[in-house]
């Protein structure tokens, strides 16, 4: 039996936003349910090492959660890692609440998710995917109902509303900072403060600037699988081409290279 293990970001990633990182996740979702291909189940790994569980690590179980739909829970192994650097006793203690807190595990546990702990190197990895084969129950997560089924909008689904509703709240926010900038700023007008006015209008900037990124990630929500499909193609057709242009370049330092070293050895026989 051959088994394929797909490792997805997660949506706790400071590097990409949570809008990019859905996208990713759901073309390669949507391409396997497209293909009749079934998930044997879903793996969620989260650090016990962790001291707390803040907004954004709740933020990455609740989309979590959304991506899966209900059902598929059932199909869920929630596994926790990094117990060999964190003190057994604490590690329990943080276990317990993962598992008793509605807004962690305990909604996805009441709805089927099984707890492992991958405490044991290979050995424990094995006993998560057996588990996962061992039910035969093949699993099609919400997502890829909605997308490649129903023929939804990435921002129409589920995930993709939760991660819209997040943005707004973003945006909502900076507008009401960037109202009481702009209200600053025209009382240091009033009064001729430059100092002030230049760095209000450097905090105005960076506030628009802000706004204008989280209104393109809504805007990329609005988008189709076949779009999907297509953005990437076209990525891929773009690092072809930047890597064609990067060994050309290179290729021509290498023979500049080589020449001035050549024209510096004749010198030096000369």
């Amino acid at each position: 039996m051959k088994i394929y293990l797909v490792d997805t970001p997660g949506f706790d990633d400071d590097s990409r936003t949570d809008s990019e990182i859905l996208q990713e996740v759901a073309l390669w979702l949507n391409k396997a349910h497209s293909e009749n291909l079934k998930l044997a189940g879903i793996i969620f790994l989260q650090r016990i090492s962790d001291v707390r569980i803040g907004h954004s690590g709740v933020q990455n179980i609740t989309m979590f959660r959304k991506l899966c739909g209900e059902d598929p829970l059932a199909s869920v192994v929630l596994a926790t890692t990094m117990w060999d650097i964190t003190d057994a006793g604490i590690a329990i203690t943080r276990e317990k609440e993962l598992e008793q807190k509605p807004q962690l595990w305990k909604r996805m546990i009441d709805r089927g998710s099984c707890v492992f702990r991958h405490d044991e190197g290979k050995a424990s990895a094995l006993k998560i995917i057996d588990y996962l084969v061992q039910m035969k129950r093949p699993v099609t997560l919400d997502i890829q109902r909605e997308m490649v089924d129903q023929n939804l909008d990435l921002i129409d689904t589920g995930a993709g509303s939760e991660v819209a509703s997040a943005v707004k709240s973003v945006i909502e926010r900076y507008e009401r900072k960037l109202e009481e900038v702009e209200k600053d700023l025209k009382e240091a007008f009033d009064q001729k403060l430059q100092v002030e006015r230049e760095i209000l209008e450097a905090v105005r900037k960076e506030q628009q600037e802000i706004i204008a990124k989280q209104r393109e990630d809504m805007q990329s929500l609005h988008v189709s699988q076949m779009q999907l499909i297509e953005e990437q193609k076209r990525r891929f057709e773009e690092s072809q081409i930047s890597a064609r242009e990067d060994a050309k370049k290179q290729k021509k330092q290498f023979r500049e290279r080589y020449l001035r070293d050549m024209h510096d050895l004749t010198c030096m026989v000369m």
